[in-house]
């Protein structure tokens, strides 16, 4: 289930689908009201649970669990949302906000200073990441698996 970087899931009809919605109902990266059970993260993880812990699941068995976080636009679930606000986040050395950009990269919005904020954001992205990775890791455990799975990490962003 690939739904790009939609951060909000739900299940209807028994399918699942973008829960967040803008004022049109059309589906929005809004995380409003997102709980353990339908931020995109904690989503993603429960239905990979559910398929590495079922009952028929004996046999050798592939899985791709494809996290779109930590990735804009910078929105996490609470408690992770404020997690990290405390922290005093530095421009890294090499920021350059008005760096030139090659034709074709497009049109990219630029904020003119380093902001703090996203950062804050960024590190709530991977920590839900990193717990829900846990969570995935402790149920293999659990149901005596992890011995036996081989688990490849790659990331674009993150």
């Amino acid at each position: 289930f690939n739904r790009g970087h939609w951060k909000k899931f739900e299940v209807a009809d028994g399918k699942p689908r973008i829960a967040a919605r803008s004022k049109n109902g059309q589906p929005s990266y809004g995380v409003d009201n997102a709980d353990p059970s339908t931020f995109s993260t904690d989503w993603l993880t429960n239905r990979a649970i559910e398929f590495v812990t079922a009952k028929g699941v004996q046999k050798p068995f592939f899985a791709v669990v494809s996290y779109p976080d930590p990735h804009g636009p910078n929105t996490v679930r609470t408690p992770y949302d404020t997690q990290f606000d405390d922290l005093p986040f530095k421009a890294p050395r090499t920021y350059r906000a008005n760096a030139p950009t090659p034709k074709w990269v497009g049109k990219v919005k630029r904020h003119p200073v380093f902001r703090g904020a996203d950062m804050s954001k960024y590190f709530g992205m991977v920590k839900c990441l990193d717990d829900n990775i846990g969570r995935l890791l402790q149920r293999l455990q659990a149901a005596g698996r992890l011995d036996n799975t081989l688990i490849i990490m790659t990331s674009d962003h993150g």
